[in-house]
């Protein structure tokens, strides 16, 4: 009966602990993000945020009444600024990313189909992107997918 005590105070003992540890580095996380967005290089520059999604239409999102619940981009939608008007320049994922990051046909940048995992070849890290030149303006930049 005694071992079984000592087990409940010190798995009790681990759980409180660990609730503390991670209640304190939560609060570290949510003043460092608060400190990053109250920077005076931040003020007055709204947030980008760009979604490229293959093999979906728009009427396929709630946002514009179709079946696939999308709260969250309907809030972002309701909130901010929406393009509607990009139009794919490619039936295929690659060439259309290169137009999006770049502004340019694919053609132009050298990127005319989909680009394979094993294949060497990609965007020349010389050529403009919209990312780059965000990054420029002082923003910080990321790239989610594939």
């Amino acid at each position: 009966m005694r071992i079984n005590r000592i087990k409940i105070v010190l798995v009790l003992a681990t759980v409180m602990i660990t609730g503390i540890v991670y209640s304190v580095a939560v609060r570290d996380i949510q003043a460092s993000e608060k400190r990053d967005t109250e920077s005076p290089e931040n003020r007055g520059k709204p947030n980008v945020i760009i979604i490229l999604a293959d093999d979906l239409g728009c009427g396929d999102i709630s946002l514009y009444d179709g079946w696939i619940k999308t709260p969250r981009i309907d809030q972002m939608a309701r909130e901010g600024v929406m393009f509607t008007d990009f139009h794919s320049n490619s039936s295929v994922c690659s060439p259309t990313r290169i137009a999006l990051l770049t502004g340019r046909y694919q053609q132009r940048v050298g990127i005319v189909d989909v680009i394979k995992g094993y294949e060497k070849k990609g965007l020349d890290p010389s050529e403009v992107t919209i990312s780059g030149l965000l990054k420029n303006a002082g923003y910080k930049t990321a790239i989610f997918g594939k």
